[in-house]
């Protein structure tokens, strides 16, 4: 694509136009269940799964969802954003997938 990747260009550049791009962005999407049927056929009859909340840093105080957060590395709360993974993780095959990501809301309490 060349240029900024935005509606306009994909309206632009791409088979749609840009109201078309605009509308079903805004729709919600079930990314659960979208990847729980993508992986399905590649897991084996043996898995679990697996929760990862991630400590990402940020400044300011406009950012939707900051606050403080456990960060595991520096052992302590930190100002920033949350960020929780679900995979499932096939035990056979010793491989994980992705199932969805969903940002912690933040609390400014310290």
């Amino acid at each position: 694509m060349i240029g900024r990747r935005n509606f306009v260009n994909l309206g632009r550049q791409g088979e749609y136009s840009e109201f078309t791009y605009r509308k079903h962005f805004g729709k919600r999407m079930d990314w659960l269940g979208f990847n729980r049927e993508l992986s399905e056929p590649f897991l084996g009859p043996n898995r679990i799964i697996a929760l990862d909340p991630s400590y990402l840093s940020k400044s300011g105080k406009h950012t939707a969802g900051v606050g403080y957060f456990h960060s595991g590395v520096a052992g302590k709360r930190k100002w920033g954003l949350e960020i929780t993974g679900l995979a499932v993780v096939d035990l056979d095959n010793k491989t994980a997938y992705h199932l969805e990501a969903v940002q912690t809301v933040g609390r400014h309490v310290k």
